[in-house]
């Protein structure tokens, strides 16, 4: 196998060079030290034993083996079957034998041997099977975060370690810093801002990261392409994945439809209050999405809709429509309250557990832009978070919107509740998306939101109302 050899300046490798200087000088050290001159288990860590390489058959994971393989470790593949298509019908567009193949390419071509790994029970018993159970519930979970929680970093780490291996490693954009405190690793964003993959790893305690290295995350996506056109692998011009991880690019409607039984509802205008047609399935609709009803009203056809919330007990889908609908006041909060937080670290920033506020940038959903919000813990007592509205005392803007009104679950421990408060007033909050916290580049980790608090349009509405107007 050929080294990689040296780019002209006007290779993506020189932009790379310059993200990175620019990255090393805007680095947060406030949550711990970082050298990134000193690769945490990377490249060119001393002598380690196995590594075992999660190899999907795209070019991410198949660069990943690639570096190991160039700077010297013993490597070997797993492929990871999570999803059993001979149980269904209909998938043209997600072939795990077709990646499979590919994977067995990659290995080939690197001379690395390549095992299976089967978590097709774990992923149903685990992932899937709570996916299908809140979705029925008109929610709108993302099964990715759990699939990394539960199977890649844990059946997967289980199951290399039984293989001989010291490290796993993925080809996610993502970064891991010597722990502080006494705990073993922090996990930071991706050096390419367009993939960094933290969101999806923030539920991912620190005591499973430990074990895990991660090659990608210094590089941008153009040039983990360019070394794979370089070293001729198989998988280098291959389409990324897109979806989620079992439905791949196909209608995500048809699919879960196999699973889950339509709610039936029905779409009333926020504006008026008038009905504007029947919803075939409330479940398969989500918060800002936009869509085109094919109804009349007032005598004019209804597009340029967007859905701003539902009532699931009632099974109404409020919709925004007309003129600048898709700034509607109704699609705007500015706060909501998580539940099941999930701290990297092992236990909540020492603010929260302290009943304080804490000031802090978030994603709400991923690729979204980093915003600020303020967060606390929903039952604190502190002088601080009473001062600022929030904790015990909260008033009415913690309450959930008329537009997120949901099915009762009690499961929910109501002593892990998080209240927060964003900067800027944010579109679309989601019921069971996943809320991930940042300090910098630090990824905190992450909770679900339960609800969104009233809405612009709402709190609009109420000030009218004690005018007189």
């Amino acid at each position: 196998m050929n080294p990689l050899p040296k780019k002209p300046q006007d290779d993506p490798h020189i932009a790379l060079d310059q993200q990175r200087d620019s990255l090393r000088s805007a680095e947060d050290v406030s949550v711990g030290t970082y050298d990134l001159q000193q690769p945490l288990w990377g490249l060119k860590q001393k002598k380690m034993g196995p590594v075992a390489v999660a190899v999907s058959g795209g070019v991410d994971s198949a660069v990943a083996a690639m570096l190991l393989k160039q700077a010297g470790h013993d490597l070997f593949g797993i492929f990871m079957r999570n999803w059993d298509e001979s149980e269904e019908t209909g998938n043209q567009n997600c072939s795990v034998e077709e990646d499979y193949q590919d994977a067995k390419r990659v290995c080939e071509h690197l001379s690395i041997p390549l095992y299976e790994a089967d978590f097709i029970d774990q992923y149903w018993n685990r992932v899937f099977s709570h996916f299908v159970a809140q979705y029925s519930k008109g929610l709108t979970p993302n099964p990715d975060l759990e699939c990394n929680r539960s199977i890649k970093f844990d059946a997967l780490l289980k199951h290399a370690q039984g293989l001989g291996a010291e490290r796993i490693a993925t080809g996610h954009y993502a970064r891991l810093a010597p722990g502080i405190d006494g705990r073993p690793v922090q996990l930071l964003k991706g050096l390419d801002s367009n993939k960094d993959q933290s969101y999806f790893l923030a539920s991912v305690p620190a005591q499973a990261l430990q074990h895990f290295m991660f090659p990608l995350g210094d590089l941008t996506k153009p040039v983990v392409r360019a070394m794979a056109v370089e070293e001729g692998l198989s998988s280098a011009t291959k389409r990324s994945s897109a979806g989620l991880c079992f439905i791949g690019r196909r209608n995500f409607g048809d699919f879960i439809a196999g699973y889950v039984e339509p709610i039936k509802a029905r779409y009333i205008g926020v504006n008026t209050g008038k009905d504007l047609g029947a919803c075939s399935n409330l479940a398969a609709v989500t918060w800002g999405q936009g869509l085109q009803l094919g109804v009349y009203h007032t005598g004019r056809h209804v597009d340029g809709c967007y859905i701003v919330g539902k009532d699931v007990p009632n099974k109404i889908v409020y919709v925004a429509d007309g003129g600048g609908a898709h700034d509607h006041p109704a699609l705007l909060s500015r706060t909501a309250l998580l539940h099941t937080p999930q701290w990297i670290a092992g236990e909540a920033p020492g603010q929260l557990q302290q009943g304080l506020p804490l000031h802090c940038s978030f994603k709400a959903r991923y690729r979204q832009a980093d915003k600020t919000c303020l967060i606390t813990a929903a039952n604190s007592f502190a002088l601080e978070a009473r001062q600022v509205n929030m904790g015990i005392s909260a008033g009415l803007e913690f309450q959930p919107s008329q537009y997120s009104i949901l099915l009762k679950d009690d499961t929910i421990d109501q002593e892990t509740l998080l209240q927060v408060r964003f900067d800027e007033a944010l579109k679309s909050v989601t019921p069971e998306q996943a809320f991930v916290l940042y300090h910098g580049n630090v990824c905190l980790g992450s909770a679900l939101v339960q609800h969104s608090g009233p809405t612009e349009y709402e709190k609009d509405a109420d000030t009218k109302v004690r005018q007189g107007h």
